[in-house]
């Protein structure tokens, strides 16, 4: 039997049939209410298994899960773990699926894009994602991805910051006041080989060649390995650290790299790098 009942400018659908669990439903109209209730029950009786029950499920449980089974299979893995873990410390988390609203994720957007456009986009498209999971893996009963109703910021087009000299001073004086090791070998290995950030961190000592002054990328941003020669620079820099048979050059995350690339160049007054 279903019931619909208005609460707080919305109705609220519960389906409730001898021998199996309440499944509840809210909705912004009583006609959709209505539908989904009809259809709920007709697949009940026709013996499709219930699905969980969006409103005992939050967001936060389904990033829970998200970064459990699906995270660890990304490249980025922890890089998305850390915007993960930032999600999670906002106020959008705690909405259960069925009051998750496109105008919630709007709200969001508003919250989100003080840090950016790049950085709302990509939080956006996270939680589209983790509800299409939900939706077509996990068996939750939701209709409709509310983030589909939410215009995502315009990326802006790849910075072409080039450090400066002067800046490059700054820098190398900052980085005299930090205790964290790898950070300068690291900047200069950038500025040596223009690799990419998720490359320099995934570099490990095997694949350094310092006698042919290659260092071998298996796993590039296009899917390919790569080789790539390097400078007389590069290798002073390699050869200024402690070797550590098949470890990491870095070793460390995505997310600690980043933070003390933050505090350095605060460290330094640079501004807009």
């Amino acid at each position: 039997m279903a019931a619909i009942r208005q609460r707080n400018g919305r109705y609220q659908a519960q389906v409730r049939l001898r021998g199996t669990p309440a499944i509840t439903k809210t909705f912004d109209t009583r006609d959709l209410a209505s539908r989904w209730a009809t259809q709920t029950e007709l697949d009940i009786k026709g013996g499709v298994a219930a699905a969980p029950q969006t409103d005992a499920v939050t967001l936060n449980a389904l990033i829970n899960r998200y970064v459990t089974e699906i995270t660890p299979h990304k490249k980025a893995c922890e890089q998305e773990k850390w915007r993960l873990r930032r999600l999670k410390k906002d106020p959008i988390s705690s909405y259960s699926l069925a009051n998750l609203s496109s105008q919630c994720l709007r709200d969001f957007k508003a919250r989100r894009i003080k840090d950016g456009n790049r950085t709302c986009h990509y939080d956006l498209t996270l939680i589209g994602h983790i509800i299409e999971v939900a939706r077509k893996e996990w068996g939750y009963r939701i209709e409709f991805n509310p983030v589909r109703n939410v215009k995502k910021p315009t990326l802006n087009p790849p910075r072409t910051r080039r450090l400066g000299e002067q800046e490059f001073l700054k820098l190398e004086s900052a980085v005299k006041h930090t205790d964290v090791e790898y950070l300068w070998p690291l900047v200069n290995l950038a500025i040596a080989t223009a690799m990419r950030k998720s490359e320099l961190l995934n570099l490990k000592w095997e694949d350094v060649s310092l006698d042919n002054r290659t260092i071998y990328i298996p796993d590039s941003k296009n899917g390919s390995p790569r080789t790539i020669p390097i400078s007389s620079y590069a290798i002073e820099v390699l050869e200024g650290m402690h070797q550590r048979d098949g470890s990491k050059v870095f070793p460390t995350t995505s997310s600690a790299a980043f933070q003390s690339w933050r505090r350095l160049v605060i460290r330094a007054g640079i501004e807009g790098l």
